[in-house]
């Protein structure tokens, strides 16, 4: 009577387990597959670009000014508005400051407060890394 009693018991945990478990794994699974695919899709037709988005950094042409460190964006954007090209040059010249052309490819690493920490990706400066003002990025 009790090898019945345990033999109905595990016939009913593999039953339980085959037609209840099983199945509401694979709906999970593909709900987080189909959810990571919109996710993606979302993604790729925003036009506002994402931390970890390939940018192109937009100088319409120009050259385009990136402060090597957080703390020296605020004296390089500085000198650019009272257009002193004495102290850009010894900014340059010191590492502070760094010039690329636009157009460049790089990688959006963080922003916050109307800057963006971008990660340079090709030209004469590949993985060096500064901050510009978040217009001067865009999507490719």
């Amino acid at each position: 009577m009790v090898r019945a009693v345990l033999s109905l018991l595990a016939l009913g945990a593999i039953l339980y387990y085959l037609l209840i478990i099983i199945p509401e794994q694979r709906t999970r699974q593909e709900g987080t597959a189909r959810d990571s695919q919109l996710k993606n899709d979302a993604r790729s037709k925003s036009k506002t670009p994402l931390i970890g988005d390939q940018v192109i950094l937009d100088g319409s042409g120009d050259l385009v000014m990136l402060a090597t460190r957080k703390s020296d964006y605020a004296a390089v954007a500085d000198a650019w508005i009272v257009r002193d090209q004495a102290r850009l040059r010894q900014m340059e010249s010191s590492g502070r400051l760094i010039l690329v052309p636009g157009g460049t490819k790089a990688l959006l690493i963080d922003a916050s407060l109307g800057t963006a920490n971008v990660k340079i990706l090709d030209g004469r400066m590949p993985g060096r890394s500064g901050w510009v003002p978040i217009e001067r990025i865009r999507k490719p």
